[in-house]
């Protein structure tokens, strides 16, 4: 992990137990187990947000401002043309060395098992509904991949400033199979 990152627990990554553990964030203060990249992340966000007294636009990301984020951060549009189809408009080299596969431009459902999509869509769903983002610690898969443990902020992006039309945030890597802790 990289300098100054508060390694989360994997306490939660026992036999039998469910692979993801979310909480709705409504505040800084809700991150207090998260890596200092997401809560830089989110402070981002909520700045942006303030500028535009609304959701904000991915239009107003400034490379130069994330440069520490870029190869974590990803942005998926939730409907190019119109109809729900998720679609990553961006994602950082460190994301797309976890997925073992270039990302940018490719459908969400191509990249997932059935039960795996179903479950990212949800979330997506939900962070379209209340537009409020999600943090979680997951077990994630990739067809022809080992699984990896990632820790993911998922924050809502609106070109409007009102309806959230993409998805956006850092995904990081947290801990491997051979890394974690014994049952």
């Amino acid at each position: 992990m990289p300098q100054g990152t508060n390694p989360p627990s994997l306490s939660w990554l026992q036999p039998g137990r469910d692979a993801v553990v979310e909480q709705v964030v409504r505040g800084r203060d809700d991150l207090a187990t998260a890596t200092d990249e997401i809560r830089q992340c989110f402070d981002y966000w909520a700045e942006l947000a303030a500028e535009r007294r609304a959701l904000p636009s991915h239009r107003q990301i400034r490379p130069n401002r994330i440069s520490r984020l870029l190869s974590r951060f990803v942005l998926v549009e939730l409907r190019p043309g119109g109809e729900w189809m998720p679609t990553y408009r961006l994602a950082g080299t460190e994301f797309e060395r976890i997925a073992g596969r270039s990302l940018t431009g490719r459908k969400v459902s191509e990249l997932f098992d059935p039960g795996g999509y179903a479950r990212l869509t949800d979330l997506f769903t939900a962070i379209v509904a209340d537009r409020l983002p999600r943090l979680q610690q997951v077990r994630l898969w990739f067809p022809g991949r080992d699984f990896f443990v990632v820790q993911r902020l998922f924050l809502p992006w609106s070109a409007g400033g009102g309806e959230v039309d993409f998805i956006g945030g850092v995904v990081l890597e947290v801990g491997r199979p051979g890394t974690l802790p014994s049952p």
